[in-house]
């Protein structure tokens, strides 16, 4: 990172001050230059054909992943860090550029004694960023069902939930958004791979992480059809090891019942 004395003095706060001059570790050339190679990194000619690291990516992006024009970058923060290693991988397969990698801690809103570890992975990239940002998402509908389920893997890596049955509430697993467009795709791509599901809404949901406390309205996406839950398991799963791990207690408790 690199800020200038004029933006650091415009600072009103101290502490501020002194975070901004502790992560300002290079220099106004170097910044220049970094700023330059952000501009100058090139996509392979291969990187412009979808494939199931691409999918997986423009799945995440749809969730918890985010695409910046204006840093260049295509950026994942994360408190799984399994999920961001994979993120990792599938984004330096793709682009062919090193991403970078690092922890931070963080304080969620309303829980300022809870620490979290969060992962934050990421590449600069103007074209690449600019590549992912206007990709077509109906050509993911029309691929391979490889294709279509690295792209469902990620958006549930990134929105989804396994219910947890030793609550003994129900079988099934959640995924949401605020996107009702989104939602219906993944309901549509779910289809494709005889996999059942419902949306429903909930207005004036207050997401509890809002520190604006903006009323939304929220659709979930919810399976809980029996082999729809194989189905998933056979041909979706999740690189979160925990929603993982849940999702097989799910499977041979459904199997168990079947073998009575």
């Amino acid at each position: 990172y690199y800020f200038s004395e004029k933006r650091i003095n415009a600072i009103n706060s101290m502490e501020n001050i002194e975070r901004i001059r502790a992560i300002n570790k290079i220099s106004q050339p170097k910044a220049v230059k970094y700023a330059a190679l952000k501009n100058t990194k090139k996509l392979s000619k291969s990187a412009y054909s979808l494939n199931e690291n691409l999918s997986y990516i423009l799945g995440v992006i749809e969730g918890d992943g985010c695409v910046s024009i204006k840093q260049r970058r295509i950026i994942l923060s994360v408190t799984d860090k399994d999920f961001a290693l994979k993120f990792k991988e599938s984004l330096e397969k793709w682009s062919g550029f090193k991403s970078k990698f690092y922890e931070r801690n963080f304080k969620k809103y309303r829980e300022r004694n809870n620490v979290k570890t969060q992962y934050c992975v990421y590449i600069d990239s103007l074209e690449a960023s600019r590549f992912v940002e206007s990709f077509d998402l109906n050509e993911i509908y029309y691929s391979n069902n490889k294709i279509i389920s690295c792209f469902i893997k990620g958006f549930f890596d990134s929105e989804g939930t396994v219910i947890d049955i030793s609550k003994k509430i129900k079988l099934g697993l959640r995924c949401f958004n605020t996107n009702i467009e989104i939602i219906n795709f993944i309901e549509l791509l779910l289809k494709r791979l005889n996999i059942n599901s419902t949306i429903t809404n909930v207005k004036n949901y207050n997401y509890p992480f809002s520190k604006s406390r903006v009323l939304k309205e929220y659709y979930f996406l919810s399976i809980y059809r029996k082999e729809s839950i194989i189905n998933f398991y056979s041909y979706i799963g999740f690189n979160i090891n925990r929603k993982q791990q849940r999702l097989e207690t799910q499977i041979k408790y459904i199997l168990g019942r079947q073998q009575r």
